[in-house]
């Protein structure tokens, strides 16, 4: 590990979370327009699949583990912004989901978290399942954010989802530089792959007063809170922020486990 973090990479850090956070207002529930970024031709990232995945199961990701995320005026039908979120815990009377903090950050009292669950049997563009969340926690040191859905609310549409694979210590810790990732998200209505490099998994950042992992990866907009993965399929962070060079930063397993342990 290494405390501190160069001026350069610090600036990068900064424009980066604003990036992020600019580039990805929009999203998916709701299918309203929304500005689209192009992928840098130079970057080093490859694009696993940029279309619609074939398979229930993705690079061993389940496609019941990945929602959408809105923030939306559900009388009205308009999206305020969105993002991504993965399924990290299930017990016998909630589910819990960890999201980018700042994809709620415009929630007030005329909009609804909403999320959205695809039916992995038929999920197409428009086979959709929305549930209102009422019970949700943002993390003030970190840029994350915890939605808790109850087992009634999913039973009611039938909905069976499924936890995401998540490293184990020995697995995080061994990363390193090089080391294959993949952002494995909802972009559009299809589930996508975009696999990439590590660039450091576990850097202090004095001014955010956090650690933080940094990824030469594509990161779409609208993708702000999709799992970021190791090349066993298993979480490794939360991605919070990409641009237009293929980089994207997010928040540590570590970090994530942490924050949801502190409100227990």
């Amino acid at each position: 590990m290494r405390d501190g973090y160069g001026r350069n990479k610090l600036f990068f850090l900064v424009i980066l979370s604003m990036v992020g956070i600019l580039l990805m207002p929009y999203g998916i529930l709701g299918k309203p327009g929304r500005s689209t970024g192009k992928n840098n031709e130079e970057s080093t990232s490859d694009i696993v699949d940029s279309m619609a995945v074939d398979s229930v199961a993705v690079n061993g990701v389940e496609v019941d583990s990945v929602v959408e995320i809105a923030v939306k005026d559900t009388a009205q039908n308009v999206i305020y912004a969105s993002g991504n979120g993965v399924v990290l815990e299930i017990n016998e009377k909630e589910i819990c989901i960890v999201t980018a903090g700042h994809v709620l950050d415009r929630v007030a009292e005329d909009k609804q978290v909403v999320v959205g669950f695809r039916d992995p049997e038929n999920w197409t563009h428009d086979a959709e399942f929305e549930i209102v969340c009422d019970r949700y926690e943002t993390v003030r040191d970190a840029d994350l954010a915890f939605l808790f859905l109850t087992r009634v609310d999913l039973e009611k549409e039938k909905l069976q989802p499924q936890t995401v694979p998540v490293a184990g210590k020995q697995d995080y810790d061994g990363l390193k530089t090089g080391d294959t990732v993949r952002a494995i998200g909802w972009d559009e209505g299809q589930k996508v792959v975009y696999e990439g490099e590590l660039q450091d998994n576990w850097i202090f950042v004095e001014d955010f007063s956090q650690y933080m992992m940094l990824a030469e990866c594509v990161m779409r907009p609208g993708m702000s809170g999709c799992g970021l993965y190791n090349a066993q399929d298993q979480l490794i962070g939360i991605a919070c922020g990409g641009n237009e060079a293929g980089q994207l930063a997010a928040v540590p397993l570590h970090v994530v486990q942490a924050r949801r342990e502190e409100m227990d």
